[in-house]
């Protein structure tokens, strides 16, 4: 065998194996009922095919869990359809995700300031950290027109 031939195969023998297993691994093990949005149910599908077939490279494909979201989320499909301009529909549920987490961190951090029983600390808790303030001017004026610029 020549050296080139050799340093190929080597190569060959080397490289790393990925299997694009997510049609047949959702056949297989989830009856083709792949629970996207429920993370503990996707790494414990992973798993098992994971288990089964020992690719060395593991993708979370997206495709599927966006139509699994938007699925769950008509109201966000519907105005991700609103326009036909390019990149409209990538916006609009981009805008849609960082609502839902500016939400989430008001409400926490709301959830947080009803602990303090004391109404002035609890005024300065949400007005003199820095990053509650953030996150309260925020949400009062992003979440409150985010719908109405899109």
């Amino acid at each position: 065998m020549l050296r080139g031939q050799r340093d190929a195969m080597t190569r060959l023998l080397e490289a790393k194996l990925w299997v694009e297993s997510t049609a047949y691994a959702a056949r297989l093990l989830a009856d083709d009922q792949v629970p996207w949005l429920d993370v503990a149910g996707v790494v414990g599908w992973q798993r098992k095919a994971q288990g089964l077939l020992r690719s060395d490279v593991v993708t979370l494909p997206v495709a599927p869990v966006c139509a699994a979201w938007l699925a769950a989320h008509p109201a966000l499909a519907k105005a991700m359809a609103a326009k036909s301009r390019v990149g409209f529909a990538l916006k609009t549920l981009l805008a849609d995700a960082a609502n839902r987490a500016l939400a989430l961190a008001r409400d926490e951090l709301l959830d947080r300031a009803e602990r303090v029983m004391d109404p002035t600390l609890r005024e300065s808790f949400l007005a003199n950290v820095p990053e509650h303030a953030r996150i309260l001017a925020l949400s009062n004026s992003w979440l409150d027109r985010g719908r109405q610029s899109l």
